[in-house]
C-alpha cells in the first residue's frame, strides 16, 4: 500500500487541480520546427543504446530539436560506432563535476527557489526506499539534478524525457521542477524489476510515460493508484527495416538458422531460445560475437 502524497510538497508548476496535468505548452516555436526536448540519460552513448540512438535521430528527422545531457560518459575503451561518436560529441555530460560549480548551483537554487528545492528533497528522502543505501544515492541525484538544472539554464526547452527509472528520472524531475519544465520517462526492464527505486513517485508527477512492452506496463500500473491506466503508453523497440539488406538466400537450405542478436547474459532469455541441435551461433568474446 502507498504512504504518503506521491506528489512533493510546493511549486506543482504542470499541474491542474488534484494532480492532473495541465497540457504542454509550448511557446515560440518555429512552424517548421518541433519542440526542444532535453533528453536525460544516466550514460550515454553505450554498446547497447542504440535504441536510444534511433530515437533521437528518428526525432530530429521530424523536426525536433534534441539536446542530450548525460550524467556520464561511456567509460574509456568502449566501442562505438561512427554514428555514436558523433552523438557523443553533440551531448554534454554532467560527470565528472567542477566543485565550484556544484557549490554555486546548490548555493543558488536554495536561495532562490527554497519553496521549491528545500521540500523536494525533503519529499524525496522520505519516500520509501528499499535500503539506507538507496536513500544517499537519491540524494547524491537530487544534487546531480540541482547542479544539472545550472548546468541546463543557458538553454531553452520546451519538455524533458529520461530513459530509464533511475538516476536520470529523479534528476529529470528536479530539473522539472526547478524550471518548471513538464517532463516525460521511459521504463525498460532493471530499473522497474531488478532495482526499482521510487517508481510510483516518478510515474506520478511525469506528464506522461512510456514502456516497451504491455507486460511493463501492467506490473507499472500495480505499483500505482486506481485511474492511472492513461499515464502509461507502449511503445515496442524498433529498427528502420529500410537500413537492412539481406544476402541472397540458397534456395532450398538444408539448415533454419536463427541469429540472436543481444549480450550473452542470462536477463536477455537467450536459453530460451537456444536448442543447440538446431540452431548454429558464431563463436563470442565477452559477449561480442566473433564472425
Amino acid at each position: 500500500m502507498l504512504s504518503g502524497s506521491l506528489e512533493p510538497p510546493g511549486d506543482r508548476s504542470g499541474t491542474g487541480s488534484q494532480g492532473r496535468k495541465k497540457p504542454l505548452k509550448v511557446t515560440q516555436v518555429s512552424p517548421t520546427l518541433g519542440p526542444t526536448v532535453l533528453y536525460v540519460i544516466g550514460t550515454y552513448p553505450g554498446l547497447t543504446t542504440t535504441f536510444i540512438d534511433r530515437e533521437i535521430l528518428r526525432l530530429r528527422d521530424l523536426g525536433n530539436r534534441i539536446f542530450v545531457l548525460s550524467l556520464r560518459p561511456a567509460s574509456a575503451g568502449t566501442a562505438l560506432s561512427s554514428q555514436q561518436k558523433r552523438l557523443a560529441e553533440e551531448s554534454t555530460y554532467l560527470l565528472p563535476p567542477k566543485l565550484g560549480r556544484v557549490v554555486w548551483a546548490i548555493l543558488f537554487y536554495v536561495v532562490s527557489r527554497p519553496h521549491v528545492c528545500i521540500p523536494l528533497l525533503l519529499w524525496l528522502l522520505t519516500r520509501p526506499h528499499p535500503c539506507l543505501k538507496d536513500r544517499c544515492m537519491t540524494l547524491i541525484h537530487f544534487f546531480e539534478g540541482v547542479y544539472a538544472a545550472h548546468v541546463v539554464s543557458n538553454r531553452t526547452f520546451d519538455h524533458i524525457h529520461a530513459h530509464f527509472l533511475d538516476r536520470a528520472a529523479t534528476v529529470a524531475l528536479v530539473i522539472g521542477r526547478l524550471h518548471k519544465c513538464s517532463f516525460s520517462l521511459t521504463a525498460h526492464a532493471s530499473d522497474i524489476f531488478k532495482h526499482p527505486v521510487l517508481v510510483p513517485e516518478k510515474v506520478v508527477n511525469a506528464g506522461f510515460v512510456v514502456t516497451v512492452s504491455e507486460y511493463n506496463r501492467r506490473h507499472l500500473l500495480s505499483t500505482l493508484p486506481e485511474g492511472s491506466a492513461d499515464r502509461i503508453s507502449v511503445i515496442h523497440p524498433w529498427v528502420d527495416l529500410s537500413e537492412f539488406d539481406p544476402a541472397a538466400q540458397d534456395p532450398e537450405p538444408t539448415t533454419f538458422r536463427i541469429v540472436s542478436v543481444g549480450r550473452l547474459v542470462e536477463k536477455k532469455g537467450h536459453r530460451y531460445l537456444v536448442d543447440w541441435r538446431q540452431l548454429e551461433f558464431p563463436a563470442t568474446t565477452n559477449g561480442i560475437p566473433r564472425f
